[in-house]
């Protein structure tokens, strides 16, 4: 039977790549119980590339109204911060716990200033963790 309404989804449950098929597998939690995906390489670049800037300019439309929304954060297992050699920026790479590797490429201001809110967030979050002296 055909349902054409829309499944609200509220994230990614689970996923994995399947690199004997060059697959990527993944679990969508929706409204109606979860919903398990596979999909090829090019489909998964065409999603993302087609979903990024959807989702601009929905982040932007937010921010505009003043309203606040909230993301879903990775854990970090690694971290790797060096300067490029032919360029003026700083190379910034993060690791999830699951392996997935995020690269982000800084100015170097930016990444003086990133630096200076790492230090002062991170010490505001010793300071709110309960048990810690």
């Amino acid at each position: 039977m055909k349902n054409d309404k829309p499944v609200r989804t509220k994230g990614i449950t689970q996923g994995a790549a399947d690199l004997d098929r060059n697959d990527v597998m993944f679990t969508l939690d929706t409204e109606r119980g979860p919903i398990h995906m596979v999909a090829n390489l090019g489909a998964v670049q065409q999603l993302l590339a087609a979903l990024a800037p959807m989702a601009a300019a929905v982040r932007e439309n937010v921010g505009k109204s003043g309203a606040s929304y909230s993301t879903a954060a990775q854990k970090v297992a690694e971290a790797s911060i060096h300067a490029e050699r032919y360029a003026n920026l700083v190379l910034m790479q993060l690791v999830t716990t699951h392996g997935v590797p995020h690269i982000f490429a800084l100015e170097p201001d930016n990444a003086d200033k990133i630096a200076g809110a790492l230090k002062t967030q991170s010490a505001q979050a010793r300071l709110a963790k309960p048990g810690r002296a």
